[in-house]
């Protein structure tokens, strides 16, 4: 598949849905999946979000970047519960990208606040 950046270098993949994700880091997006889906709010157990990740990667074949920025080489995040997203920006950036996000709390200068 190739896919193109806007003057902007945000990436919009062509048949993307709303709640579709971009693997920058496999290990790290995919251990977040499973993290986030089983919380009390989501209500999955670990097996059911392991077949919804296997699921959801076998369906969209989502492109793979390396994870090739050492944490001590980013910006420090303002608050230990945003480490993960100042990492994921300071990635983002390296190659030239963003992190979009529907977080407003993420006050990193490469990532992207999607509009509601």
């Amino acid at each position: 598949m190739t896919v193109a950046a806007d003057n902007k270098k945000r990436v919009v993949l062509p048949g993307a849905r709303p709640g579709d994700g971009f693997r920058i880091d496999q290990a790290g997006e995919e251990i977040g999946h499973l993290r986030i889906s089983t919380q009390p709010v989501f209500g999955m157990s670990v097996a059911e979000a392991r077949r919804t990740l296997k699921a959801w990667l076998e369906d969209r074949h989502p492109p793979f970047g390396p994870c090739d920025v050492p944490a001590l080489e980013t910006d420090a995040s303002p608050a230990g519960s945003q480490t993960t997203d100042y990492y994921l920006a300071a990635l983002a950036a390296k190659h030239g990208m963003e992190l979009a996000t529907l977080d407003e709390n993420i006050t990193h200068a490469a990532a992207f606040l999607i509009p509601a």
